[in-house]
């Protein structure tokens, strides 16, 4: 698993996560299982965000972490990257 971290202007933070799986999974069931989590044992943590947006639209949200979902890629079947907004105060 690869984490990069960049901090941008407008005090919000860029994660891009990169996942390594050992099953083969498609990037539409991983951002299916984000809202299922965001919706459940995550509600009011993590958000999972399909509209598009640039980074002083994240100010101000409260949630700890937005997946953005237009922004996620599907590497091949076993490798996924997404990029999150953690939550920075």
């Amino acid at each position: 698993m690869i984490i990069l971290l960049i901090m941008t202007r407008n005090n919000v933070s860029l994660v891009d996560l990169t996942i390594n799986l050992e099953k083969d999974t498609s990037l539409a069931q991983i951002i299916s299982t984000l809202e299922k989590a965001s919706a459940g044992a995550l509600r009011g943590v993590l958000k999972v965000e399909r509209d598009e947006l640039v980074s002083c639209d994240f100010q101000g949200n409260p949630h700890s972490c937005v997946v953005d979902a237009e922004a996620c890629v599907e590497l091949n079947s076993r490798v996924g990257s997404r990029c999150t907004h953690p939550r920075r105060d």
